[in-house]
């Protein structure tokens, strides 16, 4: 089961990745939603990626796609 999960972990931060250098643009990086959202906690996220520069974010999301390829290769290692 943890050897599935790690794959798919795995994946997923390859895919994140994958769509932060060779498919996002400039403009992708902008707030395109309003501000009345169900969850604060999204609401919240969307408006620190409208206050912050587009290659800040860039660079969260690429620390983000990392995490999740590393934390997928320690569970592949691991189990």
């Amino acid at each position: 089961m943890f050897i599935i999960l790690g794959i798919v972990i795995t994946l997923w931060g390859l895919g994140i990745l994958y769509s932060v250098f060779f498919k996002m643009k400039k403009k992708d990086y902008s707030n395109k939603t309003d501000s009345s959202e169900v969850f604060e906690e999204i609401g919240a996220m969307f408006y620190l990626l409208k206050i912050f520069p587009w290659p800040v974010v860039k660079a969260v999301i690429i620390v983000i796609g990392f995490s999740f390829v590393i934390s997928g290769i320690i569970i592949l290692i691991v189990s």
